[in-house]
């Protein structure tokens, strides 16, 4: 195994800030400290810190333990973190893993989109957040987060979703949805509105569409335009065109699509492969707590859920 690009790694025992462990079977860490991290061939051991994990083709099974967990790979991406609490995070970004502790009687799959807490008694629960201080680091100071929190009304002691939110995630080729690797488009001869730089994007559930009791509630620390990007082939339902404007840009949506030969690949750059376009809509809201609704019931089914994003007011 070796740290990428730098040197051999000798060492089996890493504290350290921020480093790259890439093995030769093909599984890539990315390593958040400060972090102790006890590397073997085919496993490590996590007792503090935080790591996000790739694993190429042909490397599926590598695990991580924790001290309350063992994740198993089968070909994927995902985060684990162990905090100073022995509070344990664990998230698929995509593919699929397996978790097991000592009260979940047994391991359990979860897929892309899926994330739990691990208690200190070893007990799971929904991972409501992923943000861009879960599994990386990112300076407090520098970008405090706008949304606080994301919180919806599904009710499940199996349902594991989680919201990742996303600073400056409105680019070419960004993910949309935490369960799709749909893509942000421009739409021809255009550009993505500047309007929507600097914010964070909170990436939905794509499922959560035909929820028809469906409600989400952000928490904004500051005051915020508030924007919704919504499948301009379904019709807007009353909460959101009652309290929000609808503006003349367009988004583009770039669909990963399944045929009788697998799946279609993305393409990459605007105005290019766009499937569908979003329509945007503002207001702006008070720090606090926003409630959202429905996706437009059951006419949604073969069409998108909306996403939304938080820009900070600017103070003149």
């Amino acid at each position: 195994m070796r740290e990428a690009g730098v040197r051999e790694l000798e060492l089996n025992y890493l504290t350290v800030h921020s480093a790259q462990v890439v093995f030769d079977s093909g599984v890539a860490i990315q390593v958040t400290g400060p972090t102790t991290l006890e590397l073997h061939e085919q496993h490590c051991l996590l007792t503090e810190g935080k790591v996000r994990v790739r694993v190429s083709p042909g490397a599926e099974g590598f695990q991580i333990h924790t001290p309350k967990s063992l994740v198993t790979d089968y070909g994927t991406e995902f985060g684990v973190s162990v905090d100073q609490t022995g509070e344990e995070k664990v998230a698929v970004f995509e593919g699929e893993v397996g978790i097991n502790t000592e009260e979940s009687n047994g391991e359990i799959l979860m897929s892309i989109g899926q994330g739990v807490t691990v208690n200190k008694n070893g007990e799971l629960n929904r991972l409501y957040v992923v943000d861009d201080h879960t599994f990386d680091y990112q300076e407090f100071s520098k970008h405090p987060p706008l949304i606080t929190s994301v919180v919806d009304n599904v009710r499940s002691d199996e349902l594991y979703d989680f919201y990742r939110i996303i600073r400056n995630g409105i680019q070419e080729d960004s993910r949309i949805y935490v369960d799709r690797v749909h893509e942000f488009n421009s739409v021809e001869n255009s550009t993505l509105p500047e309007y929507l730089n600097d914010s964070e994007l909170v990436m939905t559930y794509n499922d959560d569409k035909i929820d028809d009791m469906y409600e989400m509630t952000l928490t904004l620390d500051r005051p915020a335009e508030l924007y919704v990007l919504f499948d301009r082939r379904l019709q807007p339902p009353g909460w959101l065109s009652g309290q929000f404007e609808k503006l003349p840009e367009l988004i583009g949506v770039d669909e990963e699509t399944v045929t009788a030969t697998g799946h279609q690949r993305l393409a990459k750059g605007g105005g290019r492969s766009i499937d569908n376009r979003f329509t945007i809509w503002k207001t702006r809201v008070d720090a606090g707590d926003f409630r959202l609704g429905n996706n437009g019931s059951s006419q949604s089914l073969e069409k998108l859920m909306y996403v939304v994003v938080a820009k900070e007011t600017q103070m003149n």
